[in-house]
């Protein structure tokens, strides 16, 4: 297998915009039920305006997380091939909560249901009533005032750009953590050398999986997009730690690690999670994700784009960002007795 088709293999493969994973029927939503959507921002600069749309991700039924995005006629081709055969959940559910970074900045209130392209799928958003402060209507990927998820394109009639924040139709109280902070800081060195460690050797097995030994390696390091983080997602006292270690791997015949060709250079990496358990034990590893994209879409992979408690149980879910070749999805991850499992993954849209 050559490095090309190696795109996110360990995380898309088989999904498809246009067939969500576990379709359900929504008959039996209530104003009361709890939606996870996301709120998003779209700029249209040639009217210079800001709007804002709930993209619907899961509907929380008992201890499941159900996909409920909904496909419409494609506004611009007529196109009926995305539709499903079911009633989108905002006809019920129409007032949300907007977080960020597990606090409340905002609400949302859905006033009509409409078709908006993303990415080539015709999907049914809600639109409506942005109560959100300025300081967080702000676009592009290295703003430092915000720092939600964003994807940049070209409309069919005008130019967008598009933020993300997490919707709850049920405001949840929410445990107290600092995004930008270390919880636990003394922590903090040993967590970083273990999953360092652990994640090196992980890529070392990982090699074998891609197909690539005889490729050159290079040095195991911390990802500059995602980096280290800690949390106490238990309200247990102990430190959860998230790391992202990657190794460029370079093809055979290939001198420039820069170079875009058949044989293009992937970066793998191991996004993981650790739970602190004292200065003389051995962290606990709580989740292993493994990731592969070429260097020319390196962006491409799990984002973090929320840590916040969905259920009411005080214990705080993982919110990701799933960003692929022309694809977009969504992962949620929560604590199952010692480890973190994929609660949720779909909503996807995309070509």
């Amino acid at each position: 297998m050559g490095i090309a088709p190696l795109l996110l293999i360990a995380l898309l493969a088989g999904q498809d915009a246009s067939t969500p994973a576990d379709m359900v029927a929504v008959a039996d939503t209530t104003d009361s039920s709890q939606l996870v959507a996301v709120l998003q921002l779209r700029r249209e600069n040639l009217p210079h305006s800001v709007r804002g749309e709930i993209y619907p991700v899961a509907l929380l039924e008992g201890d499941s997380l159900a996909d409920v995005v909904t496909f419409g006629v494609h506004p611009f081709t007529g196109d009926d091939e995305f539709l499903a055969d079911r009633t989108t959940p905002l006809t019920v559910i129409r007032d949300f909560t907007i977080y960020h970074h597990g606090d409340v900045i905002g609400a949302f209130s859905v006033n009509d249901i409409e078709t908006a392209v993303y990415s080539c799928s015709p999907v049914r958003v809600g639109t409506g009533n942005l109560n959100l402060p300025d300081e967080y209507i702000r676009f592009g990927r290295f703003d430092p005032r915000v720092t939600s998820l964003a994807v940049s394109g070209r409309g069919f009639e005008y130019e967008y750009t598009l933020n993300y924040y997490l919707a709850l139709s049920q405001p949840v109280d929410q445990p107290e953590f600092e995004w930008d902070s270390l919880f636990n800081p003394a922590a903090t060195e040993r967590l970083r050398e273990a999953i360092m460690q652990i994640a090196s050797d992980s890529l070392t097995h990982y090699e074998a999986a891609l197909n690539q030994a005889d490729a050159h390696w290079g040095e195991p390091k911390w990802s500059w997009a995602e980096g280290f983080r800690t949390f106490d997602l238990d309200q247990d006292g102990w430190a959860e730690a998230m790391g992202v270690v990657e190794a460029l791997v370079v093809p055979p015949g290939n001198d420039s690690p820069e170079s875009a060709s058949e044989n293009e250079p992937i970066h793998a990496s191991i996004l993981m999670w650790v739970e602190d358990r004292g200065p003389d034990a051995v962290p606990q590893v709580l989740l292993t994700l493994k990731q592969a994209t070429p260097t020319s879409k390196v962006d491409l992979g799990y984002h973090l784009a929320e840590v916040v408690d969905i259920d009411g149980d005080g214990v705080a879910e993982l919110f990701y960002q799933i960003e692929g070749w022309e694809y977009h999805a969504f992962a949620i991850y929560a604590f199952r007795g010692d480890t973190l499992h994929e609660w949720f993954s779909g909503a996807g849209y995309g070509c």
